[in-house]
């Protein structure tokens, strides 16, 4: 007999939720947990954004704080970070999450400029464009003062690191016919769709075009480009743009010389992204450090690369990065070997199996034993990578790693805990902490649905998310003092 769906129980449900949702005012939950923690012992320490300021100060005077946006997977205009006269709607830097943050625009300020770019070839350096190129990336700044606490106040500068303009002809010419769509899109800052030949018949149900043509088509094309060659372009767009925010130049690239003393290093770094963006960051800084396929590709386009020892200050000058969603664990497949055997415990990407090849040239089985430190083989990328390197392994003090993610984000997956191990230097000594925190951005049905792609892309407008960076949170959304009490938090 066959089974059909009845709309009664369904429309019950749906009165029944909203009717909940309204009695409970279905408020946001947050979850801070370890890399280790299992989901019914959360013991995650988030620190407030002003302690974050002050470790890393140490004996230094802070007088300033860089911040570095970073978007990820899908369409983004100039001013999705800081606002434009022409992208005011869902910043990231609302006059809401400023408040939160005890943000303000700086004195005199003119509102965010934008620089735009092009890359004629990886062999060149980017040059100035206009907003009607095809292909393009940008570099957009805005200063703001934030008051750490009553009576003082630091200068911010932040930067917006804008490079969807780059994929987004290609997502139109090879997947916009993927769409049902009669008319054209014409906004400049997304895929182009439109409805002839190849595309489907018929219409898509709401819920499904907005899987399929958003998350799919616009979204997780981008990733699947970032793992292929084009992915050089991306990383080259990123760091041109480091390279301004780093050296505060309006345009161009110069990189500041390293300081005699760290010590004398009066700014903070703070770094935030979404998606991809989290992954581009981790292989950008690393070829800024002179590891990895970034560096050769900087030193092919002409781009300068700073020396060393002035993004080991950075660095070292960078309490936290901020991750709003992330695939790193998804994209992290890409690194596994084909020797890899079932039953085997999750390792780090640097304990991967060898191939173990006979004295004729063929290869035999594969071998069981992990590779020595020594016979280490090189690193592809990603998040392992990072953490790593030298530019990890010399910081003086802790890197935290504070990855946000709603459990119906389709496109988003927590650290897993075999990264903390690969932030954990020779010398058992932590360089990094990893803390997952989860929150729900926008339930429409709770306990029933939350739509998937407000679920990716709402963490910039979900009030809990910036409560936890400028307030800090532990544990199952526990106070700080509670936490402190209970020996979880410092």
């Amino acid at each position: 007999m066959a089974h059909r769906f009845s709309a009664c129980p369904f429309a019950r449900a749906i009165a029944i939720c909203t009717l909940l949702a309204t009695v409970t005012g279905c408020g946001h939950t947050v979850t801070v947990m370890g890399a280790n923690d299992t989901p019914d012992k959360p013991q995650g320490y988030v620190p407030p954004l002003s302690d974050l300021i002050k470790q890393a100060g140490r004996d230094a005077n802070v007088s300033k704080v860089k911040v570095i946006f970073i978007h990820g997977v899908g369409d983004h205009c100039p001013g999705y970070a800081l606002g434009t006269p022409d992208n005011r709607d869902h910043i990231w830097l609302s006059p809401q999450n400023m408040l939160a943050m005890r943000l303000e625009p700086a004195a005199g300020d003119s509102g965010t400029t934008v620089h735009w770019y092009k890359i004629p070839a990886l062999t060149r350096r980017p040059e100035p464009t206009t907003p009607d190129a095809a292909s393009w990336f940008t570099v957009a700044t805005r200063a703001y003062a934030y008051t750490v606490e009553p009576g003082q106040t630091l200068q911010v500068d932040a930067t917006e690191i804008t490079w969807s303009g780059l994929t987004q002809w290609i997502k139109s010419e090879y997947l916009g016919y993927d769409t049902t769509n009669q008319a054209a899109s014409t906004t400049q800052c997304e895929t182009r769709r439109q409805s002839g030949p190849g595309s489907p018949p018929g219409s898509r149900e709401i819920l499904n075009k907005a899987i399929k043509e958003t998350l799919f088509d616009t979204a997780l094309a981008d990733a699947v480009l970032y793992m292929g060659p084009y992915r050089s372009p991306m990383q080259l767009a990123v760091a041109y743009g480091l390279c301004q925010a780093i050296g505060h130049t309006n345009s161009g690239c110069s990189w500041p010389s390293p300081l005699l003393s760290p010590k004398d290093n009066d700014t903070r770094y703070i770094f935030v992204t979404h998606s991809l963006g989290s992954r581009i960051l981790y292989d950008v800084l690393r070829g800024l450090h002179g590891e990895g396929e970034v560096s050769a590709l900087m030193e092919k386009s002409g781009v300068p690369k700073p020396q060393t020892s002035t993004i080991d200050q950075v660095l070292d000058a960078t309490p936290a990065i901020y991750m709003m969603a992330n695939q790193v664990a998804l994209l992290g497949l890409a690194n596994l070997d084909a020797t890899l055997q079932p039953g085997q415990q999750p390792i780090p990407f640097d304990l991967r199996i060898p191939l173990d090849l006979n004295t004729s040239g063929l290869a035999s089985l594969p071998a069981l034993v992990p590779q020595s430190q020594n016979e280490r083989p090189a690193e592809k990328g990603g998040l392992q990578a990072f953490l790593r390197s030298e530019l990890v392994q010399r910081r003086s003090n802790t890197l935290n790693i504070i990855a946000f993610n709603d459990v119906n984000d389709v496109l988003s997956w927590g650290i897993p805990p075999q990264y903390q191990h690969d932030a954990t230097s020779p010398d058992s000594i932590a360089r990094v902490r990893i803390t997952n925190v989860y929150v729900r951005n926008e339930p429409l049905l709770p306990w029933l649905l939350e739509m998937p792609v407000t679920a990716h892309t709402g963490y910039f407008d979900n009030k809990e998310v910036w409560r936890v960076i400028s307030q800090g949170a532990c544990g199952q959304n526990k106070s700080l003092a509670k936490c402190q009490r209970q020996g979880v938090a410092p």
